[in-house]
């Protein structure tokens, strides 16, 4: 009987990382990251960080981002002048708490990159997320 569960609980671990290992390699995915404040580098003295998936989010989304975000160019320098300013400004607040307050507070100062971070909360996974964890507490 126990070898039996053994053998069970094996094969559906196997059939699982079948199912979703090209999950880790999904390019969206991986720019997730960008919501995690927490996962930014200390000093990014080059000032790239998270640019490829800002770039690829763009190129990805080009006709749900055409109207709302104009040209790469613009939301590149936008994307420069968050991560300034939260780097300067918000370091010492929990990852969650930094993105609630850009989307309520600082939504018109840099609505072109908010709006791409917005569109990219829908692929967070829900216990990551601040509403997604508060909708597993009261569960």
């Amino acid at each position: 009987m126990q070898t039996q569960k053994v053998n069970f609980a094996s094969r559906i671990t196997t059939a699982l990382e079948n199912r979703f290992e090209n999950l880790s390699s999904d390019p969206i995915l991986q720019a997730v990251q960008l919501l995690d404040i927490k996962l930014w580098p200390q000093d990014d003295s080059s000032n790239d960080f998270g640019n490829d998936h800002v770039k690829m989010l763009y190129n990805h989304f080009s006709g749900l981002f055409e109207d709302r975000v104009g040209s790469l160019d613009d939301l590149m320098r936008e994307w420069a002048e968050l991560k300034q300013f939260v780097t300067a400004n918000m370091n010492h607040l929990p990852g969650t708490a930094v993105m609630e307050t850009l989307y309520s507070s600082y939504r018109s100062v840099y609505s072109r990159i908010i709006y791409v971070l917005s569109v990219l909360r829908l692929f967070q996974p829900p216990m990551l997320s601040l509403s997604g964890a508060s909708a597993l507490c009261s569960k």
